[in-house]
């Protein structure tokens, strides 16, 4: 909007018909902000925001909103102090979250499970397995699917 400005200045249009276009539509105070040099980051109003959670409620799901709300407010923070004469340093990469998995906390060392433990279980309970199939499978399969199942885990 400012480049606008200076655009119609270069032009020729003075400075008060430039204000009177601003001010005609409400928009005054925004014209002097603009050439002072004022950014004013734009946020969402709330009833975008409200939106946001009727769409979220509808799928029932969290709104997306609630999600960027830090990041949204810590870029608002960080460009508000920015002056439109001034150059800009930002990096989008300050606002995303980590993605580098060495900034996440690692998972604890998982011990080796007891080689007792290990060995016995794959000894079978008696009455669990009758020769490769469960009971289950004993009262419910034909003798045709029984072999199949025997043959599916190697044991015919």
């Amino acid at each position: 909007m400012l480049q606008s400005i200076n655009n119609a200045k270069s032009l020729g249009i003075k400075d008060n018909k430039i204000f009177e276009l601003f001010d005609k539509r409400g928009l005054g105070s925004t014209y002097n902000e603009l050439t002072s040099g004022q950014f004013k980051p734009f946020y969402p109003s709330k009833k975008i925001i409200e939106r946001f959670d009727d769409l979220a409620s509808e799928i029932d799901i969290r709104s997306v909103f609630d999600q960027a709300e830090s990041t949204i407010n810590k870029m608002e923070n960080s460009m508000y102090r920015l002056n439109l004469y001034d150059d800009w340093n930002i990096d989008l990469q300050d606002f995303l979250p980590d993605s580098d998995p060495q900034g996440q906390s690692a998972l604890p060392p998982t011990p080796m499970p007891n080689q007792q433990v290990v060995q016995t279980a794959a000894i079978p309970a008696a009455g669990v397995m009758n020769q490769g199939l469960t009971p289950t499978e004993n009262a419910l399969l034909s003798e045709e699917e029984k072999q199949i199942k025997l043959r599916s885990r190697g044991l015919a």
